[in-house]
């Protein structure tokens, strides 16, 4: 399981490297003995980069001057405090007897903290264990891994799981994150992350600081999934984010191919995609039935594009942008019922669903519960058609087009402000 916290880094064995497609977890095996033990009293050494101030130009008359620009948010140091508390494996990782796992937290790569095995705890290990990151210390990685114990032959590494931090972070309260191994599920972690400004005594606090303000957050809507990401992820006025749900739990990217080993196929409980040779005139003329032909089945999400440059646009914090960021790319389902057509998207926190009726307008809520007036439509096309569904409310406007040709599926949110963002789809075998 890894926290990062730059926007890119690179790494040894076991690292996540982050990139725009999400962070690539590098060299985990099976086979792999445990990372030996290490001192953890030591703090990370901090990184840092001095600054040139150049000298200020002479003042200029009041009349010439130019109009003040925006202050820039003052970056305030956080100690951060990370506590894990469990485990829920899906399956044994020992050939026989019960499992003893435990629990490895590294940072940029380097060993930090490791908790106890859990002796006989098997899939439910509790450990309860905290780490404190004094404010200025490097933790532009950090990694959790949950490895199973075992006295006669090489620790077995159970699963992990990834997620960034920055400084405007915030506080988590028993957050759950998605365990995987190899790219499949393996179970979920339990966290808890609390954030504290560290600020000399006697300075005065910035108003544009980049400790994190929730309100800001709650006040707008990206669309897609992220409006429900956002709202996993925000504390409520300054305190801990609210508890997960039981079946809440936030996957993150972790990817690994071994050279000519392909990807190894995610599981799903998606209905079956729909055949390729259906036939048009059977299913009528009408807009339902050219969606049925074009639109229904599974996809899956090959390209993510203008992400970050929207979420920036759009004022998302650095925290709440890197978690978007490095969330589990989603696959969608769509079936047709009748006049309706349904919409399931598989996303990092689970499955959203939304109903859609065609040419009349019907309520919708994001994930911050704020009620958003649509419309849907479909505009067919030689070789497949365009879905269009406009989004209003009282804090954004956007509209989102899902354009089909042949296997493809294009996917584009357009914001108000005239900013955008997409994803690539391909319909899945």
């Amino acid at each position: 399981w890894s926290l990062c916290c730059a926007d890119a880094s690179t790494g040894k064995d076991g690292d996540v490297l982050m990139s725009p497609q999400g962070p690539t977890k590098v060299g985990l095996s099976e086979d792999e003995l445990a990372p030996a033990a290490v001192a953890v009293d030591a703090p990370l050494q901090a990184s840092a980069s001095p600054t040139s101030v150049k000298e200020s130009a002479p003042q200029l008359d009041s009349a010439k001057q130019s109009p003040p620009k925006e202050e820039i948010p003052e970056v305030v140091p956080h100690e951060l405090t990370l506590e894990i508390h469990s485990a829920a494996l899906d399956r044994s990782f020992a050939k026989f007897g019960w499992m003893d796992p435990y629990a490895i937290i590294l940072a940029d790569g380097k060993e930090v903290e490791r908790t106890k095995p859990a002796t006989g705890a098997h899939k439910s290990p509790h450990w309860d264990v905290a780490h404190n990151f004094s404010a200025g210390t490097s933790r532009s990685t950090i990694t959790i891994q949950v490895w199973d114990k075992n006295n006669f032959h090489k620790d077995v590494f159970c699963g992990g799981a990834s997620m960034p931090c920055a400084e405007d972070m915030g506080s988590l309260a028993q957050q759950k994150l998605t365990l995987t191994k190899k790219d499949l599920p393996t179970g979920m972690l339990t966290i808890s992350i609390s954030a504290k400004e560290v600020r000399p005594a006697g300075s005065p606090k910035n108003a544009a600081s980049s400790s994190f303000r929730p309100e800001l957050i709650r006040s707008k809507s990206l669309g897609g999934e992220f409006d429900h990401l956002m709202a996993m992820v925000t504390p409520q006025d300054g305190a801990a984010a609210p508890k997960s749900a039981d079946n809440a739990s936030l996957t993150l990217i972790e990817v690994h191919h071994p050279e000519g080993e392909a990807a190894p196929a995610v599981a799903s409980t998606s209905p079956p995609a729909a055949p390729a040779n259906r036939s048009k005139s059977a299913e009528g003329v009408g807009a339902m039935s050219s969606i049925a032909t074009h639109l229904a089945g599974s996809w899956r999400c090959v390209e993510t594009f203008g992400l970050e440059e929207f979420l920036k646009a759009t004022g998302v914090g650095m925290f709440q942008r890197k978690i978007a960021m490095a969330a589990a790319w989603p696959k969608w389902d769509f079936t047709v019922d009748g006049d309706i057509l349904k919409f399931i998207n598989h996303s990092a926190i689970g499955d959203l669903f939304e109903d859609i009726p065609l040419n009349k307008e019907y309520l919708w809520k994001d994930g911050h519960k704020n009620e958003m007036k649509c419309t849907a439509s479909w505009q067919a096309t030689p070789d497949g058609g365009c879905l269009t569904i406009s989004r209003s409310g009282a804090i954004a406007n956007y509209s989102e087009e899902r354009a089909v040709s042949g296997n493809q599926l294009k996917f584009l949110l357009k914001h108000s402000s005239g900013v955008t963002w997409g994803r690539t789809f391909e319909r899945a075998a």
